[in-house]
């Protein structure tokens, strides 16, 4: 089933081989740098990965990774594979009013409920979605069963909360680069996205988190997918920071230590509380 839908997830022109980002590696905290992109939301931006969502259709599975640029979940991400290739799907919600005024109510709810109903115009488009939304959309897949859970399941088999279920249509742009994903969840709500698909080569840094490990500082492994060959090492060692010895205090001072020492503190984990279950999309209203 996903051959079916990412066949539709790519660019039209092919791209030149070379070497490309590990994204299989991104969780929750990882920062994507994009390159020069049509899209200012994205051009020479560092998005943060936010939260991590799994869309299954089947018995297979899509890893959606919410990203956001400081405070505000903007966008998601898909890396979508088709005829060996990888590429970006990356979507950006409609919410309803502008939904309303960038298509025809009664045009968008024909195409997702009639089957014979394959073409979709955007007739008002804001300056804002300027390179997120075209025109012209033509219905290339249709009340598709999917399924949406919130939480990262690449490596497990299924989370404790129930899946919501969804109906998806799929309308692409004549060169295959723009989309409108619609998903009708059985509860009646409407979740319409404006989607691009990107080469991997659009991003050009990837910092991901790594543990630390014993008195060693925490770092980032960073990963250029645009390095000159001679500046990568061929087997790089993450690099680490040693935490120097706190010199000894006097002895009045240690005095003071000691006795500050009896008052409870909190640990940055209970200061933080319990993190926020994700969205189901990182700007779902």
């Amino acid at each position: 089933m996903l051959d079916v839908i990412t066949d539709f997830w790519k660019p039209v022109k092919k791209a030149a081989p070379q070497e490309k980002p590990d994204v299989d590696k991104l969780q929750i905290g990882s920062s994507i740098t994009f390159g020069p992109v049509p899209q200012p939301a994205l051009s020479g931006k560092t998005l943060k990965v936010s939260a991590i969502n799994t869309y299954q259709f089947g018995e297979e599975r899509l890893t959606s990774f919410a990203l956001a640029e400081g405070r505000d979940d903007m966008l998601s991400l898909i890396v979508a594979n088709a005829d060996g290739e990888q590429y970006l799907a990356i979507s950006r919600r409609l919410p309803f009013a502008e939904r309303m005024k960038v298509f025809d109510p009664f045009e968008l709810e024909m195409v997702i409920d009639q089957q014979d109903a394959s073409r979709l115009i955007a007739r008002d488009i804001d300056i804002g979605w300027k390179h997120w939304i075209v025109t012209h959309y033509t219905k290339e897949l249709s009340g598709v069963k999917g399924s949406l859970m919130r939480g990262d399941f690449r490596a497990s088999p299924s989370g404790s909360a129930p899946p919501q279920s969804f109906d998806y249509t799929l309308l692409t742009s004549e060169n295959n680069e723009y989309a409108i994903e619609i998903e009708k969840y059985s509860d009646g709500r409407i979740e319409v996205y404006a989607t691009i698909y990107r080469r991997l080569s659009d991003i050009v840094e990837l910092e991901h988190p790594q543990a630390a490990e014993g008195r060693k500082a925490p770092v980032l492994e960073v990963i250029r997918s645009e390095m000159p060959a001679e500046a990568a090492p061929a087997n790089p060692e993450p690099a680490t920071v040693d935490i120097p010895e706190a010199p000894e205090a006097p002895a009045e001072e240690a005095a003071l230590i000691a006795s500050a020492a009896e008052v409870p503190v909190h640990s940055p984990e209970q200061e933080a509380g319990a993190a926020p279950e994700a969205a189901a999309k990182p700007y779902e209203e």
